[in-house]
């Protein structure tokens, strides 16, 4: 039996996240480093200040490398598709979120936590009770093909 074509693919690449994630992290560091170096006398006045955010900045490089290292030599997609009446999510690994499949219509209610410090998370509600997170880069995404697929399946805000 012949498969019918998706109605929704998203998919993101996991090294290209990694760099991203990366990336922003070596910018923040350059900016303090410019800041440190090019302002006269901060270096003389504020040791003790310097010496915090080299640590600061040592250990959050380590904590980023554990979680994004193996994504970034391993590779691999984060891959959303809605087909056939189901939402299956294949991720590549954990730091992106969990992989998960889930009828469409099991869903419940889509939830959307608003969180002005950190990326909107995107949850995924059965009758059930259970919860899966969909990634906050193509969650929104992601809700709107749902909500498209099965206007009555309410959105949630928090």
């Amino acid at each position: 039996m012949a498969r019918n074509r998706a109605d929704f693919v998203e998919e993101m690449g996991g090294r290209t996240y990694a760099l991203l994630n990366l990336g922003c992290f070596f910018g923040v560091v350059g900016i303090f480093a410019a800041v440190t170096l090019l302002i006269p006398g901060v270096i003389d006045h504020a040791k003790w200040w310097v010496i915090f955010w080299i640590a600061a900045g040592t250990l959050t490089l380590a904590v980023l490398a554990a979680n994004l290292g193996p994504l970034l030599l391993r590779g691999g997609a984060y891959r959303v598709v809605a087909q056939d009446g189901w939402l299956r999510v294949d991720s590549p690994h954990r730091c992106l979120g969990p992989s998960f499949a889930v009828a469409l219509t099991a869903i419940a209610r889509l939830v959307i936590s608003k969180n002005s410090d950190s990326p909107d998370r995107y949850e995924v509600c059965t009758a059930s009770g259970q919860n899966f997170e969909v990634n906050h880069v193509c969650g929104e995404r992601v809700f709107e093909a749902i909500r498209r697929l099965r206007p009555e399946i309410p959105v949630e805000l928090r």
